[in-house]
């Protein structure tokens, strides 16, 4: 077990061991990564642990007053680092590019925060939990017809990403 570094009079973030110059990255799987978040979860019950994944520590948050302490807006900025700071650069700020004492990020923040609110996270459940139990049984039923993972999984990937990307 490794520790981030802490600053003067914290303690430390734990980590799970990872591999030398390589961090956690070999060691999270390409199938189901998320399962392999929920193993350093178990090992830390503190609700927060760190890994370097791609020589960037990330620190992971799953305490439910953990998480509201980090998403409190007055106490933490958003920072805009590359790429996204690279497309600022280009098209200007908006709500992923704009700093968060920006008239642009406000204005935008105020249009999608009720969209965003438990309230409505609630409403959309039904319509959500419909498509995706739709979707599983697709992928359940595909996984018949096809020899090994891999059509799966390609399908997989194309039916969650479709919605977001733009048709040719």
């Amino acid at each position: 077990m490794t520790t981030t570094q802490s600053v003067t009079g914290l303690r430390p973030i734990r980590s799970p061991r990872g591999i030398p110059i390589l961090g956690h990255t070999p060691q999270i799987p390409g199938i189901n990564p998320v399962a392999y978040f929920g193993e350093p979860a178990e090992q830390f019950p503190e609700g927060i642990f760190s890994l370097d994944i791609a020589g960037q520590e990330n620190v992971l948050v799953y305490d439910p007053d953990l998480v509201t302490e980090v998403c409190d807006e007055t106490r933490f900025g958003k920072p805009i680092l590359p790429p996204l700071s690279h497309v600022r650069d280009y098209a200007g700020a908006g709500l992923f590019t704009a700093y968060d004492d920006e008239e642009a990020w406000g204005m935008a923040h105020r249009i999608l925060m009720p969209a965003f609110s438990q309230r409505a996270m609630k409403s959309y459940f039904g319509q959500m939990l419909e498509i995706a139990q739709n979707l599983v049984g697709k992928w359940e039923r595909k996984q018949g017809h096809h020899r090994g993972p891999s059509q799966v999984e390609r399908s997989r990937a194309h039916d969650t990403n479709r919605p977001t990307l733009p048709r040719k």
